[in-house]
C-alpha cells in the first residue's frame, strides 16, 4: 500500500497526472493526500533553483487546484487544518533558526526571503 501512495501521488483529479493518467476515485486515497502534503512541503522548502514560496502562496496555489489536480474533498479538510499545520510549519522554523543560526553554513535557507509565485 506504501508504494501505492508514492507511485499515485502525482496523478492529478482530472487524470492528466502521471505515471498512469488516472484520475478522480481511481487515484488510491493515500496518493491524493500526499500529493496535497507534498506540494506544501515542497512549495515552502528551498530548492537549489529557488528560494521556497510563502505559506500563503503555497495554500492558495493549493486551494486553486481542487478539482483539478487536487481531490476537492482533500482540499476542504486540508483548508479546514491549515491553521494547525501553519501553527506548527512556524514553530519548526523558530527550532531551524535556533539550531542553524547561520543557514549558509549548512547550505540551506530555512527561513529566506519568501517570495509569491512567479517572482524569480
Amino acid at each position: 500500500e506504501g508504494l501505492d501512495v508514492i507511485r499515485s501521488h502525482h496523478e492529478r483529479w482530472d487524470g492528466s497526472g502521471y505515471p498512469n493518467l488516472i484520475g478522480g476515485t481511481k487515484i488510491p486515497m493515500g496518493g491524493r493526500i500526499f500529493a496535497v502534503a507534498d506540494t506544501l512541503d515542497a512549495m515552502t522548502s528551498d530548492r537549489p533553483y529557488r528560494d521556497a514560496f510563502s505559506w500563503d502562496t503555497a495554500t492558495k496555489e493549493i486551494l486553486s487546484q481542487s478539482g483539478r489536480q487536487f481531490d476537492p474533498i482533500v482540499v476542504e479538510v486540508f483548508e479546514g487544518i491549515e491553521p494547525k499545520l501553519r501553527r506548527i510549519h512556524e514553530e519548526i522554523e523558530v527550532v531551524v533558526r535556533q539550531t542553524f543560526p547561520n543557514p549558509e553554513i549548512v547550505g540551506h535557507t530555512p527561513y529566506a526571503q519568501r517570495r509569491p509565485v512567479g517572482e524569480q
